[in-house]
């Protein structure tokens, strides 16, 4: 069987077992009421009936989440066709929108480095910090939203939006409790309870979660199974008052601790274009006759991995840890009405603070004399918004609203960790104590500003046919700090650098009722990011920093055009239930991630990497997500995506590079080697095709007990590490599995994610082999030759197969 299809049979043979025993149910004969669902949804800033809204939305209820055991963003992913997250250094990262385990892809708008294409809110509250451990048991529902909502979610929604609403508490007392305990130390402990204070008038809920993971994956170095270990804290707290039937006010504040291990990963090494070595120098440094450092074709496959090797143990003897981060949230909303027009507020504010340390020798420390890749730095962030909007009566032929936002966030002080090693002892052995650590402190000024405007107007021009403009002018202030070391002498000639870049952003939609069970609809929309600065290494010599700002300093901001069309809808019975759609994304200026070399202060060769604008990009899609329920008992859904995703025009230096045969690349190549364009490869990241296939079958089994069995399957084809289209993942084949017992306040369930143990990366990265220097011709003839280092790609590994049971009480 090929991959795909022995997760498929098994997921089948679930479904055809849950049919044969729904056929005896009396009680499941069609024609009895037991239709899916109807899901409200406010992705437009009103509620209204998910099929009626003219945009893609995935909806994921309280109870959808609890069946399926979602229980982070990458889990979410699962259950969102077109929507692709897999985090790359577990759950490492903070900068604008996480940093880089904060990378999902939506509609193939994928990016490496830089703010994320996905915006993440939490009840309409941008979240700027990193999403990854956000507490998903007290929610009412997740919407997920695709294409550009920049009109009217504003900045960081170039891809899509996903918005997480939690529940208003009210009279009623009710609560949940619920423990899990599973492999490799898993447990987990959460629980809410929702409390009137003052009946009909003032409503709290109060909601804790404790979650800890060991690792999946063996340390040699430590000896111990410390690859991505976890640990979180969460805690909020919601008051809701409403006084009189035309206000209410709203107050969350959540607190998070995120205290996590060393991630697990390796290199590749390199099998393909490998360096066409001439000689030696007196240093002992290989001299290549061609630009090409080599580099890995083809997939990486690790399924028969079983460990990495990783220096934890020096992270640990300094007390430190792979993550250890401190969020705190705080919103406030109100709602007024005057007449039959409603007033809305929204303010909030927001800070973190990140730690992180790791070590990124991995595998190749003890074979290839790969040095020590020690790092240790903290930041923090500080955000403040506000949100004024009025909305005119929606039962009128003509309705609408009109609103202001306000955004700013701040960097703020933190340091930078400078390890030190004893020299020409590679590699460090264990248990060495002569191994230092310099707490180099920062002072980060770097900060966002942005102000915007928005309107929507709806009109309809008859029972069947609604139009709708939204648009949005905002301006967005990019400040980056270049000088953040204290302790390096910088010759930067602006230390603070700003830029505004201003847009208007429109949106178009059309909505026409079909029948009155189905709406045909469409959509032209407009998406931004705005541009930014590299922060340039504080090291370079004078001649490279010169260099460096002249390429590398700022980069534009990124359009993209989108243009659906779709389907809602679903049959009288409300048994089934689709939503499809087709797409095409014109993406003009696209941030991408390009190398390069500099010259360090003492004369040493050094690599970093820089955000390019890479030219055009085209994406052409379809969606479809299918539901149906043909008996009471049995739930089953079917969900494809694809997602092409093709570059345009971009021409790539290290593509020009690799290809090179005769020392000479760009305008001095003279043997006619291809120049580096990509046109017509797929995005870096992005999956062209996602598959996801859920039967769920529930059937009393005595007058009180009901029992349930479960499968979730999502398939992924391959993602490619970078533009060059060389090194990719393979596909992934995610098979979930749970069953158990549903009492009238109780639920037991024992569950088993991965079930067949899939080993696909969860992230490529391009590096470098620190450990092994190369020296390369000029690009520039007459020059000298460059000295660098060798190709090479580092593998994030995934989680394992893991299993385990849940207990929930609610009342």
């Amino acid at each position: 069987m090929t991959r795909l299809n022995k997760p498929m049979a098994i997921l089948l043979g679930l479904i055809s077992t849950s049919l044969l025993f729904a056929q005896d149910k009396p009680q499941d004969r069609p024609g009895a009421d037991f239709g899916l669902e109807e899901i409200v949804v406010s992705a437009r800033k009103r509620d209204e009936n998910l099929v009626n809204v003219p945009i893609s939305i995935t909806a994921i209820t309280d109870a959808m989440i609890e069946n399926t055991g979602i229980n982070s963003v990458a889990e979410l992913a699962q259950q969102t066709p077109g929507l692709s997250f897999r985090p790359a250094f577990g759950r490492v990262g903070s900068g604008q929108g996480g940093g880089s385990s904060n990378r999902p892809t939506l509609r193939g708008q994928s990016n490496i480095l830089g703010i994320p294409n996905v915006g993440f809110f939490v009840d309409g509250v941008f979240v700027s910090g990193n999403i990854t451990s956000y507490q998903l048991d007290n929610l009412e529902r997740i919407e997920v939203i695709r294409g550009p909502q920049s009109a009217l979610f504003g900045r960081g929604t170039f891809a899509g939006a996903v918005n997480f609403i939690t529940r208003k508490p009210g009279n009623e007392v009710k609560g949940k409790f619920e423990a899990t305990r599973g492999l490799n130390n898993h447990s987990e402990v959460n629980g809410y309870y929702d409390f009137p204070i003052v009946q009909d008038k003032l409503f709290a809920e109060i909601s804790l979660r404790h979650y800890e993971r060991g690792g999946d994956w063996y340390n040699r170095a430590t000896r111990k199974k410390d690859g991505g270990e976890e640990s979180t804290e969460n805690a909020s707290v919601k008051l809701y008052w409403k006084p009189s039937e035309t206000f209410d006010l709203e107050f969350n504040a959540g607190f998070s601790k995120d205290v996590d291990g060393t991630f697990a990963g390796g290199y590749t090494g390199i099998n393909c274009l490998l360096p066409r070595i001439t000689s030696v120098n007196a240093a002992g440094i290989p001299q290549a006759a061609s630009r090409s450092r080599g580099y890995w074709c083809g997939e990486v496959n690790i399924d028969n991995q079983t460990d990495f090797y990783s220096r934890y143990d020096i992270i640990d003897k300094f007390g430190l840890h792979g993550v250890d981060r401190e969020t705190l949230r705080t919103s406030l909303k109100a709602n007024a009405d005057i007449g039959d027009w409603t007033l809305t507020g929204i303010a909030a504010y927001n800070k973190f603070r990140n730690e992180q340390a790791f070590e990124s020798g991995f595998n190749n420390s003890e074979l290839a004399g790969r040095p020590l890749g020690l790092s240790a730095t903290q930041d923090r962030r500080r955000d403040w918004s506000a949100e004024f909007r009025i909305a005119s009566p929606v039962d009128k032929r003509i309705h609408g609203l009109f609103g202001a936002y306000y955004y700013r966030e701040n960097d703020g002080a933190g340091y930078n960790g400078t390890f030190g090693v004893p020299a020409g002892v590679i590699p460090v052995p264990l248990g060495a104590t002569n191994i230092t650590l310099d707490y180099v402190p920062v002072s980060n000024d770097s900060a966002v500003k942005n102000w915007s405007t928005f309107a929507a107007v709806d009109f309809d021009i008859n029972d069947r046919l609604k139009l709708t403009a939204e648009g949005r002018y905002q301006v967005d202030t990019i400040i980056n700090d270049q000088l953040t070391n204290a302790r390096i002498p910088s010759n930067l000639t602006n230390l603070l650098l700003e830029k505004d870049f201003k847009k208007f952003l429109p949106r178009m939609t059309a909505l026409f009722n079909l029948t009155s069970n189905w709406n045909l609809y469409g959509n032209v929309a407009k998406g931004n990011k705005p541009g930014g600065f590299n922060s340039l290494p504080a090291n370079a010599s004078a001649a490279s920093l010169a260099q460096l700002q002249a390429q590398f300093q700022a980069f534009n901001e990124e359009d993209a055009r989108t243009i659906e069309l779709g389907i809602k809808g679903g049959n009288e019975a409300r048994t089934l239930q689709l939503s499809a759609s087709i797409y095409q994304i014109d993406w003009d200026n696209q941030q991408l991630t390009l190398p390069f070399l500099y010259t360090t202060t003492t004369n040493t060769p050094s690599n970093s990497t820089a955000i390019v604008n890479a030219g055009k990009t085209k994406v052409k899609g379809a969606e479809i997500d299918l539901s149906y329920r043909p008996f009471e008992s049995l739930n089953l859904r079917f969900a494809y995506a694809l997602a092409d995703a093709k570059i345009v025009d971009f021409v790539d230096f290290e593509t020009a590079d690799l290809y090179d045969t005769d020392g000479r690349v760009g305008t001095f190549d003279l043997a006619g080697d291809p120049n580096g364009q990509t046109a017509g490869a797929q995005l870096p990241q992005s999956p062209k095709h996602q598959v996801i296939l859920s039967a769920d079958y529930r059937r009393p089994l005595t007058d009180n007990i009901k029992g349930f069995v479960r499968g979730d399957l999502t398939y992924e084809s391959k993602r490619y590490d970078q533009v060059h289209n060389l090194s990719h993942t393979g596909t992934s084949n995610l098979l979930n599995l749970r069953t158990g017992i549903e009492l009238k306040d109780w639920t037991l369930t024992l569950w088993m994610d991965n079930a067949l143990d899939d080993r696909t990366p969860a992230s490529l990265t391009r590096l470098l082999n620190f450990g092994k220097l190369i020296s390369v011709p000029p690009v520039i003839p007459g020059n000298a030759r460059q000295t660098t280092f060798y190709r090479d790609i580092l593998i994030s590994y995934p989680r394992k197969r893991t299993y385990g049971f849940t207990a929930r009480y609610a009342f």
